[in-house]
């Protein structure tokens, strides 16, 4: 019997093909693996072999299935997906990025860097024997070792697109798809975020009204949760010819690699061009130091007006140098926030994964139970049925939020999501068999080329 991981997924975008490539290592060190949304796992923890549920976060909302998990013999780990900006010891307590009680529960807690390691010791230095750093597994298929075998994404976008200047957005809050006006149960430190997202956004819309009489093409990539129409509306309404909603197609380290450079605002975007050894400006039209990153300022070119950064676009070609970082500052201030810079991510966690004694937890349970036709089709009959309620209680904009973070994924597209690793795994000697084993977890299972 191999061990089991459990990953849970959010925002498909952002996290699918970084748990796809951490699974190949697991598979090759004969772990399965089984991916869902926190509600599937929720849904049928009772009935899935024992195994290790990495949290993406470990707020106060994840409580209730990390005490189950527990409870049903399973090893529960932290992390906290957005602990890059967030890390401080003042998010951590004030704003409960993690909870106490989850903390004391948890088997151990997996950190983005050193200092997100220290932050959470000076909340909670009784747990300093749980906290490891391994880094962030999206930052692993962020680097440029691991993008080269990607090249045909990047040819394919610069067939499509040409040279192009590349504007990542990251209007989360001020241009969600899930609510309108900022919702006043919120309006603490992530009010901050959204008064500092919707003053950028503004200026950010006339850097696009004022750069379209550039004979220069930008294309624009918003962030995964972002109103999508909100900018086909806009660029349609003010006629606006020489910007261009990019192909969600794409991964967004392919558009990175392709693109002249790149400009995002206060965006973990800046990190993954920076590791890419891609040029990358930070757009702060709108100045805030409680929400500005030390980080993004470090490896960044800093742009604090419309005016500056359509100077940098237009002269890009003629100052090139002024686009430059320093190597060793660079190369500091992320091996200061970033543990996996120079390793991956998925083999420092695999590292910690080999010291635990999965089978020493009480009543373990070897297989799943109930998991066959007929339960399969009665557990998808009562989920259509409760997605049906969800859909009539809540607010439309917050079902369309939900539908845009995880819009569902096909077993097909996870099969040619894994064709893009064959590099990695035709030299493991393995290829993946894929099932769906109940409603919403989907199961990675080794299988042999011999």
């Amino acid at each position: 019997m191999s061990n089991r991981v459990y990953f849970f997924l959010e925002v498909k975008k952002r996290e699918l093909l970084s748990r796809v490539f951490a699974s190949i290592y697991l598979l090759n060190n004969n772990y399965e693996v089984v991916i869902g949304k926190k509600y599937s796992f929720q849904s049928y923890l009772k009935f899935l072999q024992n195994g290790i549920y990495l949290f993406k976060g470990f707020g106060s909302k994840n409580l209730f299935l990390a005490k189950k998990a527990k409870d049903d013999g399973n090893i529960v780990i932290g992390m906290d997906e957005e602990g890059l900006q967030n890390g401080h010891h003042q998010e951590i307590k004030n704003y409960e990025r993690i909870n106490e009680d989850c903390m004391q529960i948890a088997d151990l807690f997996f950190c983005w860097g050193e200092y997100h390691k220290e932050e959470i010791l000076k909340v909670f230095p009784h747990y300093s024997n749980k906290v490891r750093t391994t880094g962030n597994l999206r930052l692993d298929v962020a680097k440029e070792s691991f993008n080269r075998h990607l090249q045909h994404e990047t040819s394919e976008i610069k067939k499509k697109y040409g040279e192009f200047i590349l504007l990542t957005t990251k209007f989360s809050s001020s241009n969600s798809s899930g609510y309108t006006e900022f919702p006043e149960k919120h309006k603490k430190r992530p009010y901050d975020e959204y008064i500092f997202q919707k003053e950028t956004m503004k200026k950010t819309i006339e850097f696009i009204k004022n750069f379209d009489k550039e004979n220069i093409k930008l294309l624009l990539r918003p962030h995964p949760v972002e109103k999508i129409n909100f900018w086909v509306d806009f660029l349609k309404k003010n006629n606006i010819k020489n910007i261009t909603l990019a192909d969600e197609n794409f991964q967004t380290n392919s558009y990175l690699n392709a693109c002249k450079f790149n400009i995002s605002s206060n965006c973990t975007t800046s990190l993954e061009a920076a590791m890419l050894n891609k040029k990358t400006v930070n757009f702060l039209p709108f100045r805030d130091n409680s929400i500005e990153f030390e980080l993004f300022n470090k490896i960044s070119l800093q742009s604090y007006s419309v005016d500056n950064l359509i100077h940098v676009c237009k002269n890009f070609e003629k100052n090139n140098e002024s686009l430059n970082m320093d190597n060793t500052e660079r190369d500091y201030y992320i091996k200061k926030y970033v543990g996996n810079y120079k390793e991956n991510c998925i083999e420092l966690m695999i590292k910690e994964l080999e010291k635990l004694n999965l089978d020493a937890k009480k009543n373990f349970k070897e297989k799943d139970s109930k998991r066959d036709f007929f339960h399969f089709s009665y557990f998808r009959f009562i989920r259509k049925i409760k997605n049906f309620f969800f859909k009539l209680k809540n607010d439309p904009m917050l079902v369309a939020q939900a539908e845009r973070k995880f819009p569902g994924v096909t077993i097909k597209e996870l099969y040619d999501m894994f064709k893009m690793f064959d590099f990695i795994t035709q030299k493991m000697g393995f290829t993946v068999d894929i099932e769906e084993i109940y409603p919403g977890c989907i199961l990675f299972k080794k299988k042999s080329l011999n």
